[in-house]
């Protein structure tokens, strides 16, 4: 009687417990369940994503936690990518190998991914925290191709107003000489001008080409902290371009050529002189480029490490 009496009150232990180990890891879940949710409703998909993962180690087939690592998972696949895009262009190179246009399209790829993840949830500051490192990224090799487009610009310009000069020579001394223009007059002198333009074209035309490429270039950057910069670095590229025509090409009266070139060479110091002051000095420094290929590689997306291996996990679900 006393054994039947101790196994059955055994037996009432043991469902306790199985009672309470069922009824807790309901609790359990409905805990993470509870957590999961506000997580998703507060924007913050790193703890979304570790409670929905909890949730399956308990319940492998809910739904609601695989919807979650499917959605917010999403997000991060696109900002690793966006982060890989340029990590993997950059690895092996130093400021010295690098090629800076190239780089710059690898920039325009990681923000259209970074877009991506934008779009699936705009108030995720993970992502606008992101977007706003790469466009301080982006716009410091927008400063440094920036240094080029001077370079060249400034080359042809110098070239195109020697031409100029040439032929200002040519009727200056003509009229302004009394034996010659005896034999040359002025009208005639100015008929005279023949300037070699195409070979001179063809001469500056690696400048030009190099211009019009970086300009093809940063005219994908719409919006950010460099778009007053870039469009100003259009205009001038622009002016350079226009400058180079009117110095190299006379127009018109010997008048209305040197009228037409003072102006073009007055508006092309205007623009320059405006970019410039707009370009940090730091540019022009060895340590731009340097701190720019460091930045990227160090910059860690999420706060919790769980999160990149859940994403690992899981990437058979995303896509870019």
């Amino acid at each position: 009687m006393w054994i039947k009496k101790n196994q059955l009150a055994l037996i009432v232990v043991v469902l306790l417990v199985v009672v309470g180990v069922y009824f807790g890891s309901m609790s359990t879940e409905s805990n993470l369940r509870d957590k999961m949710l506000d997580a998703v409703a507060d924007h913050d998909h790193e703890n979304a994503l570790v409670y929905a993962t909890d949730i399956l180690k308990h319940e492998p087939t809910n739904r609601e936690a695989k919807r979650v690592i499917s959605e917010s998972g999403q997000i991060f696949y696109y900002l690793q990518a966006a982060k890989s895009t340029l990590t993997e262009f950059m690895a092996g190179k130093d400021d010295a190998t690098i090629d800076a246009k190239q780089l710059y399209e690898q920039f325009d790829k990681a923000r259209e991914y970074t877009g991506k993840a934008k779009a699936l949830d705009p108030r995720f500051r993970t992502v606008s925290n992101f977007e706003k490192t790469l466009d301080k990224s982006q716009t410091t090799l927008i400063h440094i191709l920036s240094l080029n487009v001077f370079e060249q610009g400034q080359s042809v310009v110098e070239r195109a107003g020697a031409n100029y000069r040439k032929t200002s020579e040519i009727v200056d001394v003509a009229t302004s000489s009394r034996y010659l223009s005896t034999f040359l007059p002025y009208q005639s002198a100015w008929a005279s001008v023949n300037t070699p333009i195409e070979e001179i074209k063809e001469e500056l035309s690696s400048s030009l080409n190099e211009m019009d490429e970086i300009g093809r270039l940063i005219s994908t950057y719409r919006e950010g902290s460099a778009k007053d910069f870039t469009m100003s670095l259009l205009t001038y590229i622009s002016v350079v371009k226009t400058t180079a025509d009117t110095l190299l090409v006379p127009k018109g009266s010997y008048k209305d050529f040197s009228k037409a070139a003072n102006l073009a060479t007055s508006e092309y110091k205007k623009i320059r002189t405006k970019v410039k002051r707009a370009t940090p000095r730091s540019t022009s420094g060895e340590g731009a480029m340097v701190s720019l290929l460091k930045g990227i590689p160090e910059y860690q997306i999420s706060r919790n490490r769980k999160v990149d291996e859940i994403v690992t996990t899981n990437q058979s679900l995303y896509k870019l």
